[in-house]
């Protein structure tokens, strides 16, 4: 088992010659609410989709320092790399210059933590991954990726060599870390490699002989094998104090409120900071409901038929297509139906009104009817509802959650 060196300053022709058309960044992305602390972050994929996903709802703007939005009321990004090479070429910002087993942010700074595609390049990735938990907020949430070794074996017919983050042991290593972890793992064939000269590319790309590919057929269709590894809760809560962890490289990132906010006193950047900005205080209680100054929902919307979605799917219901694109939805529509519901679970509060609405635009969802009395001449099918929010509990830490429901537009 050995690490994948890097080479992106010595060689970026070769990390520059092929791009995959999916991967997953795509997959998390709709999930981030930020501050997002993208470790590895390249040339800005991750970057790049939240700042799409923000211009989707609606919202115009750029990077920003943190403390304001980077893509308007999108997820606040943080980049870092240890490669100038690849920071150079990053047109997000703020970036940082840092090595990932030393990172120069405060304890709980960010509310999610993403190492995609880049642990393998460690002798051992546990204390990375022990840094990203370090920094994670409570109630935080944990990404990391990579491929299995059987992975491509149309053209890696003996596989790839053993690494230090392979998928095979990747959700045992984040387990070091963390008490909760989840493997959600891919194998099948998602994309082909349509030209001789594209597959070249990729064999350059991933450090496949260069001779597999004059020897396969084109199109070639890989059977792409790996896993997702989401987690959360960091063993030894509360969060280790910052002596444990060594000071690293201030580096260099975009503006003083990010410094004020995000490095250490007296250790990593300036000792200035009188308050921190506490993230994690609301937490959607659904993954598709954006909090912020304008709530919204935002549904997965199939790129082949346009069928939308709610919860996260591999493939669409309607088509079986796999591609999916994050849309915003509507914030008012009609009531197509409603009931008035008079029992439930001790802890629920009857009667209420449960109602299905039609959204402006396209989109259906099953909400309450808040802000109404409960009774049948207060609720009408076509009546105009608008989306609003509110609290549904806070947990020993003071983090609130906050559902969703629908009031009389």
């Amino acid at each position: 088992m050995t690490a994948l060196p890097p080479d992106y300053d010595s060689d970026p022709g070769r990390w520059q010659s092929w791009e995959s058309p999916q991967d997953v960044h795509e997959i998390i992305a709709p999930d981030l609410r930020g501050p997002v602390l993208d470790v590895g972050c390249g040339e800005g994929r991750l970057a790049s989709i939240l700042a799409e996903l923000a211009r989707r709802r609606g919202v115009v703007g750029g990077s920003s320092p943190l403390g304001q939005a980077p893509f308007g009321d999108g997820a606040r990004w943080v980049g870092v790399d240890s490669s100038p090479t690849q920071l150079a070429a990053n047109p997000y910002r703020p970036v940082v210059l840092a090595d990932m087993r030393a990172l120069p942010f405060r304890d709980g700074a960010f509310t999610e933590v993403t190492h995609l595609w880049c642990l393998y390049h460690l002798d051992d990735p546990a204390p990375a991954i022990a840094e990203a938990a370090r920094v994670l907020a409570p109630a935080g949430r944990y990404y990391a990726c990579t491929a299995a070794r059987d992975s491509d074996p149309e053209i890696m017919y003996e596989g790839y060599p053993r690494s230090s983050f392979d998928a095979e042991e990747a959700p045992e290593i984040v387990a070091s870390a963390f008490d909760e972890v989840d493997a959600q793992r891919w194998d099948g064939k998602f994309f082909p490699l349509r030209t001789r000269e594209e597959v070249r590319a990729y064999c350059r790309h991933n450090f496949v002989p260069a001779e597999r590919a004059e020897e396969v057929a084109v199109p070639l269709w890989l059977t792409k094998r790996g896993v997702l590894v989401r987690a959360g809760k960091p063993r030894g809560r509360p969060w280790p104090c910052g002596d444990r962890f060594p000071a690293g490289p201030s580096g260099r990132c975009g503006g003083e409120a990010v410094r004020n906010l995000l490095f250490r006193p007296g250790r990593d950047g300036p000792d200035r900071a009188r308050t921190e900005d506490r993230m994690g205080e609301q937490v959607p209680y659904v993954g598709y409901l954006t909090l912020g100054s304008d709530p919204h929902l935002v549904a997965s919307e199939c790129r082949s038929c346009g069928s939308l979605f709610l919860d996260r799917r591999n493939a669409c219901a309607n088509c079986g297509a796999r591609e999916f694109s994050p849309r915003r939805l509507a914030s008012e529509g009609v009531v197509r139906a409603f009931t008035i519901v008079h029992r439930a679970t001790p802890d629920v509060k009857v009667p209420y009104v449960s109602a299905i609405v039609d959204l402006d635009g396209g989109g259906v969802v099953k909400a309450n009817i808040v802000d109404v009395d409960p009774v049948p001449d207060q609720v009408t099918p076509g009546m105009r509802v608008a989306l609003t929010t509110f609290g549904v509990g806070t947990d020993s830490a003071g983090t609130e959650a906050v559902g969703f429901g629908y009031r009389p537009a």
